[in-house]
Parts: structure tokens; C-alpha cells; sequence
């Protein structure tokens, strides 16, 4: 796959004016994923409560003070965490390949690096290598 190479100056451009794309991005994937778990009736079909309240002991989970702040969602996610774990998989299976490949495909030029560094590392690699051959 060809890479694309930017300068500084043009990586620059392209974090100042594109910066809301990676959020209409995200924003459009999770209005997807939950269009999909619309459509296929996910919830009803993995619905699977681990505990009802009240008579079983995690029931404290609901009265938990962070939990009681979130409301009903983080409740609903612990009682029934099969409808929670695929929405999250949906999500990536539709968010990860398109930013895997737009990635890989781009290279960022920053600061050139000094190449006397490489050859110190390089030189005593060769002196290293040289010293295990004598050894021999």
C-alpha cells in the first residue's frame, strides 16, 4: 500500500482545519452501531438478567452513589451485560478498520533525527558481534 507523506507544515494544516472529523466520525459510528441494535432486535434477543432486586445481594450495585449519579443506564449495563458488551462490539467491528487503514496509510514527518546516534548504536553492535567472533 502506497504511503502518504506529509511535511510538517502540511501536518500542521490538517490538525487545524480537519480536527472535527475523528469526532463526526465516532459520533457517526455510534449512530450506526445503534441503528444496527435497532434493527436486529439485539436487546431483546441477549437479554439475559445476571440478578433481580430485590432479594439477591449484588442489589447494593444500585445504590452504589456513582451508580445512582449515572441514572439507570450503568444499572441496566451491570444487571444485563450481554446487550452492553455487543453494542461495544459492534461499535469497534464498524469504528477500527477504517482508522487502521487510514493510519497505515499516512506517515508524519516530524524533526529529523541525528544519524551519528545510529551509527554509535550501529559501531558498537559491529564491535560487539566482532569481539563474540573472536571468542569463537
Amino acid at each position: 500500500m502506497k504511503q502518504i507523506r506529509f511535511s510538517v507544515k502540511q501536518t500542521k494544516f490538517l490538525f487545524k482545519y480537519f480536527a472535527w472529523v475523528p469526532f463526526v466520525y465516532f459520533f457517526g459510528t455510534v449512530a450506526l452501531a445503534y441503528y444496527i441494535f435497532d434493527i436486529f432486535g439485539i436487546h431483546d434477543k441477549l437479554s439475559f438478567p445476571l440478578y433481580e432486586c430485590p432479594g439477591f445481594f449484588l442489589c447494593f450495585l444500585d445504590h452504589l452513589p456513582i451508580i445512582d449519579a449515572f441514572g439507570d443506564a450503568v444499572g441496566s449495563a451491570l444487571k444485563d451485560p450481554l446487550p452492553a458488551l455487543a453494542g461495544i462490539i459492534i461499535f469497534l467491528i464498524i469504528f477500527v478498520p477504517p482508522v487502521w487503514i487510514f493510519l497505515g496509510m499516512l506517515t508524519f514527518e516530524g524533526k529529523k533525527k541525528s544519524k551519528w546516534k545510529n551509527k554509535n548504536i550501529w559501531q558498537k553492535l559491529q564491535h560487539y558481534t566482532d569481539y563474540l567472533n573472536c571468542m569463537r
